[in-house]
């Protein structure tokens, strides 16, 4: 149990004392694309993509790739490696947080759903691994539709 509920803790630590306090933007407009995600919906900025601070883009671009190089196999070990790997990039866009306001916002509702995913990526049998890991790969797609 402590072994599921402490990274779990760690993760919420990072999230509320990380990132600065989401405001908001006086820009945003009704006309703003949306996408849900699960209930979590990603907003353009009046149609223009979010700018993100490097450090955020370069963590998610660093799990594209660790998922882009991982080879989905029949063992809940290799998923729980990969999983180890993508959560401490994860928490580096954390730890490096420097967005404000509705960017700021809208940068959480992509993070959510990869959060989800990584909570349940080795703790289920290996179909549902690989389904997870795919829903990952295909979600990490379009943070460059969202952000620059």
């Amino acid at each position: 149990m402590f072994r599921i509920i402490f990274p779990l803790a760690i993760t919420a630590s990072v999230l509320l004392n990380s990132c600065s306090s989401p405001s908001q933007d006086s820009n945003a407009s009704s006309e703003e694309t949306k996408i849900v995600f699960k209930q979590h919906k990603i907003s353009l900025n009046n149609g223009q993509r979010w700018e993100a601070n490097p450090e955020t883009t370069e963590g998610v671009y660093a799990m594209k790739q660790l998922l882009a190089e991982f080879t989905p196999t029949d063992s809940l070990k290799d998923y729980s490696s990969l999983k180890g790997q993508l959560q401490e990039e994860f928490t580096m866009i954390f730890q490096k947080c420097t967005m404000k306001g509705e960017a700021h916002n809208q940068l959480h509702n992509f993070l959510i759903p990869i959060k989800n995913n990584l909570e349940q990526m080795d703790k289920t049998d290996i179909a549902d691994s690989k389904v997870i890991f795919q829903k990952l790969k295909n979600h990490m797609e379009i943070y460059d539709e969202f952000f620059i």
